[in-house]
């Protein structure tokens, strides 16, 4: 039910009420309440505001400070401002006489329904019928809750107040109670009842202003029922009814006369409209409704400019008044509509420079905070939204700023600076109950985020405390689930899961919390289970957006739980039933991987071709070129192949992280095919710094080109050069011992191919030498490097007819126990069959 104005009510029943003045007033205290009282029955309610305010400064003891109050309030609330109506009413409520309790509860009450903030309101109503049972505003206060509690969308509760108001209230009352007992039920679509009601009454208050508005409800529920012709009949009957009541309603039926014009397409049309009803209406609140239909009217018309100019002359012609400021916002947020981020800008700063300390200035730094985050501009739209969290008086407002701000650091990576900017959302004063949901999870998700899955658990039971049926229950155990996988939890994530299928079997989130199942399992060791989960799912949801992902995730437990090749149907059902599914790129690369393992290089250069061209624009596009090109580069007779998936990585993706892996690549292509200078070219290329922003190779990586480029250096007999790049190896930090090893052995050749036999000898026994005998077998590359010295060695040294030496170094690889023992063995017994002074 939208609220009806209870300001008219109070005009009528407190004006007498707010006339007693306690004790002797001076003569300036008298003229100061005497011109804003007549100010504010002429509707001037600026200029009321501004002698009360006066009042309230001038004389801070004043006998007539709890009128002067309320009566600002009530100015300010006339003039749509009901966040200041609030500030000023709570502000006196506390040492106010209690003969003003009962009135300035009724007052904070419209305000606090005026702003939108249904459950404070409701309390604030509650209060004063609790309080003051016998209060000449007791009726006055029932209603207000009547409206608080439609506001909540509690309409069984509110009709039956309504109802009783119709038969126990004074006429004003009584009849207002009708009016939103007909808008309450059109709420509820029962449009039949609806309008029984308010054509009763538009006939039984046919020349008053509760009459004109049963028409104007009239109107509205004609349009629910799509009988556009009949509502338009209606609100024109009010704009031409020269009756003094209709006056103050016929702005209200220009608004939706401007609607039914939009709605047709005649933007025109209803921009003519919605400015009658901003020029003759006098409340604030309904002209920035207005406004911001003419936003819409003009950005449709693609004539944004012509209402920043209007705008600015009614800001200008309103300077100096919050109502003026308000204007001078929107031009910022027309501009902000119409994607004009640069003009908004200039708005904003505009705004900010004649306004520093504005009313609205927490409205415009949240405004100016969306231009930037839509901008992408995420640091700048922190510090507005920031600064309209710090400025922020409406509650709204703030929660608001602090929700984006959450938003803003989110896009910064800074997630625990967004989890305390959702936190502050959520512990905001007066904040409505679904804004603090929503700061709950969004806290909960950026802990998440941050790697802290233990404050998810944290915000999880408050939020179930604070909500046990809150909107987020589905989402905070899907995020509990994932939280407990990331600590390595899959039980409790299961549990989560579970929980969720049997308390929300309804929701959006339980395929995707089925799905999530069966892939817990799956980390759980549980391969079949979790096959069994997603062949279900499948069954379930044969058509839903998670299949492809759910058949993969059957895939991965087919190879987990039985093999590799049973799971190869699999992975190929995966591209057959959801060829353009992100599932699909996935499959492919793993049989790609797959085939690659097998060393059926030609089968796996096939998937990953495939992939490359139904998907390129895939995250795994360039790692399967990548490995497309290695595959075609190990089949040996398909170098040209390779050669061109290379050329194809570096053009499509020179920004991906395997572009240095495909030069490196390349360098191996052209050294084997004998171009020792074309493959030093791209091996230095690989030595050398990169440029910022570039794709960098590993530092691993950086050292072993090093390598290679030595023994291009070599290969050209460039022997001086290439000991100093095997130097360069050992001489890094960032070097292990198997880069160590092989720069030595490659050093020890180099010098073998310049006769320097001693130093090749010392080389090749460095890493056998090098490496303790109590250590153990060596693993990976590095025993690989010291067998290949060691036997290096022992070739060199035979070569040379030391057969007590070949055999030595043959004993010491024999009992140092490396991968190469067997063939040391037989080269041993090779030795000392053909010479006995090897034995």
């Amino acid at each position: 039910m939208k609220p009806t104005p209870l300001l008219f009510l109070l005009l009528l029943t407190l004006t007498a009420w707010a006339t007693e003045t306690r004790g002797e007033l001076s003569r300036e205290e008298k003229r100061l309440l005497s011109f804003g009282k007549k100010a504010l029955e002429d509707r001037l309610n600026e200029v009321a505001a501004a002698q009360f305010e006066k009042l309230l400064t001038q004389f801070p003891r004043s006998e007539a400070r709890d009128e002067a109050s309320w009566l600002l309030a009530r100015a300010r609330l006339n003039d749509g401002d009901w966040q200041s109506a609030q500030i000023a009413i709570e502000a006196i409520l506390p040492s106010a006489s209690v003969e003003w309790q009962d009135g300035l509860d009724l007052l904070l009450g419209e305000a606090q329904l005026r702003g939108g903030l249904g459950e404070a309101a409701e309390k604030t109503f509650d209060t004063l019928i609790r309080n003051h049972p016998k209060s000449r505003y007791h009726a006055d206060a029932r209603y207000g809750m009547a409206r608080a509690l439609a506001l909540r969308r509690k309409f069984d509760a509110a009709q039956e107040i309504l109802r009783a108001l119709q038969k126990d209230a004074r006429k004003e009352i009584a009849s207002q109670a009708a009016l939103s007992l007909g808008a309450c039920l059109a709420q509820q679509k029962k449009y039949d009842e609806a309008a029984q009601i308010l054509t009763r009454l538009a006939k039984e208050e046919a020349k008053s202003g509760i009459g004109f508005q049963a028409q104007l409800a009239l109107g509205e529920v004609d349009l629910e029922r799509k009988l556009t012709e009949s509502a338009k009949a209606r609100f024109e009957s009010i704009v031409k009814s020269d009756h003094p009541e209709a006056r103050g309603i016929a702005p209200a039926a220009r608004l939706r006369l401007g609607e039914i014009e939009a709605a047709s397409g005649n933007w025109s049309g209803a921009a003519a409209q919605y400015e009658h009803a901003f020029r003759t209406s006098t409340d604030a609140s309904f002209r920035l409704r207005c406004v911001d239909a003419l936003t819409q009217a003009y950005l449709k018309l693609d004539k944004p400019r012509a209402l920043a100019d209007r705008l600015g002359e009614w800001a200008s012609e309103a300077k100096g008044t919050p109502f003026g400021e308000a204007l001078l916002l929107q031009i910022g947020a027309l501009w902000k509509r119409a994607e004009r981020r640069d003009q908004a800008i200039q708005a904003f700063q505009d705004f900010f420079e004649k306004y520093p300390d504005g009313a609205w200035n927490d409205r415009a730094h949240l405004q100016l905070g969306w231009v930037f985050l839509d901008d992408k501009k995420y640091d700048s739209a922190a510090g507005e939204f920031q600064k309209a969290a710090d400025r922020a008086r409406d509650p709204s407002v703030q929660v608001e700023a602090f929700l984006k701000l959450g938003d803003a650091n989110l896009e910064r990576q800074q997630f625990e600076p967004a989890a305390a900017a959702y936190a502050k959302a959520a512990q905001v004063k007066g904040a409505a109950p679904s804004a603090v949901e929503q700061a709950l999870y969004q806290g909960a998700h950026a802990w998440l985020r941050a790697g802290k899955p233990a404050e998810v658990a944290r915000l999880q039971a408050a939020y179930t405390a604070a909500f046990p049926s809150g909107r987020f229950g589905a989402e905070f155990l899907l995020l509990s689930a994932e939280a407990a996988r990331r600590q390595g939890q899959p039980a409790k994530a299961a549990e989560a899961l579970r929980a969720l299928l049997e308390q929300f079997p309804s929701s959006p989130l339980v395929p995707r919390a089925w799905l999530d199942s069966a892939e817990t399992l799956l980390a759980a060791g549980r391969a079949k289970e979790g096959a069994e989960t997603a062949a279900a799912f499948l069954e379930k949801f044969p058509k839903h957006d998670l299949a492809p992902r759910a058949m993969l995730a059957r895939a991965w437990c087919v190879e987990r739980g039985d093999s590799a090749e049973k799971a190869v149907p699999e992975f190929e059902a995966v591209g057959k039933a959801f060829p353009r599914s992100p599932s699909a790129v996935e499959a492919l690369f793993w049989l790609g991987a797959h085939y690659d393992r097998l060393r059926n290089y030609a089968k796996a250069q096939e998937e990953f071709e495939i992939l490359r061209k139904t998907a390129p624009t895939h995250p795994l596009a360039p790692e399967a070129t990548y490995f497309a090109a290695r595959a075609a580069y190990r089949l040996g007779q398909r170098q040209e192949d390779a050669r061109r998936l290379i050329e194809a990585l570096v053009k499509e993706y020179p920004d991906s992280p395997w572009v240095p892996e495909a030069w490196f690549l390349y360098g191996d292509i052209l050294a084997e095919r004998g171009k020792f200078q074309e493959a030093l070219k791209v091996f230095e290329d690989l030595v050398k710094p990169v440029e910022p922003g570039k794709p960098q190779p590993a530092p691993e990586r950086v050292l072993e080109a090093q390598g290679r480029r030595g023994q291009c250096l070599r290969q050209l007999k460039r022997h001086e050069e290439a000991l100093a790049a095997f130097k360069a190896i050992l001489d890094s930090p960032k070097a292990d011992a198997a880069l160590r090893h092989q720069a030595l052995v490659e050093m020890g050749k180099t010098y073998e191919s310049t006769g320097a036999l001693t130093k090749a000898l010392e080389n090749y026994l460095a890493p056998l030498y090098e490496k303790p005998l109590s250590s153990g077998a060596p693993e990976g590359r590095e025993f690989y490097w010291i067998c290949r010295g060691g036997l290096e060695a022992e070739r060199l040294l035979e070569s040379q007819k030391d057969w007590r030496g070949a055999a030595r170094v043959l004993r010491r690889l024999i009992e140092t126990k490396l991968p190469c023992r067997s063939e040391a063995e037989e080269r041993l017994r090779r030795l000392q069959a053909e010479h006995a002074g090897a034995n």
